[in-house]
Order: C-alpha cells, then sequence, then structure tokens
C-alpha cells in the first residue's frame, strides 16, 4: 500500500510525506458478504517513512480505536 499522509490520521498532525509498504488482507465471507476484515502491514516502516514516533503513533491509534 502506499499513500501521503496529507490529512490528520487518529488525531496526528498531517506530515505530507509518503509511505510504502507491503500489506495482507484476511476476509471472512459468510453468504458471500465480508463479515469481518484484519489488515496486516508494518506499522514501525510506516511511522518511520512518515517521520513519525511509533511509540506516539501506537497511543494515537491507541486511543481512536477506544473512541470508536
Amino acid at each position: 500500500m502506499h499513500a501521503t499522509m496529507a490529512g490528520s490520521l487518529a488525531g496526528m498532525a498531517p506530515t505530507g510525506r509518503r509511505f510504502r509498504v507491503p500489506f495482507a488482507c484476511h476476509w471472512r465471507v459468510r453468504a458471500g458478504r465480508i463479515v469481518h476484515e484484519r489488515f496486516f502491514f508494518d506499522f514501525h516502516q510506516m511511522c518511520e517513512q512518515l517521520g513519525l514516533s511509533t511509540d506516539d503513533a501506537a497511543a494515537h491509534f491507541a486511543a481512536w480505536r477506544a473512541a470508536a
């Protein structure tokens, strides 16, 4: 996957930097519909390319998930 952090992400200010990391998705399908998705990627590599601290980014994502 590749993207540019042009907007805020989980409450973090945009860096304007690009990242490219490999990823994999695992889907559970029931009756022809996706009922669950799990997305895997290298979080540390993404943070490094975006110039983010992995500890700070992990804390932002944890708070973002808890608020959802």
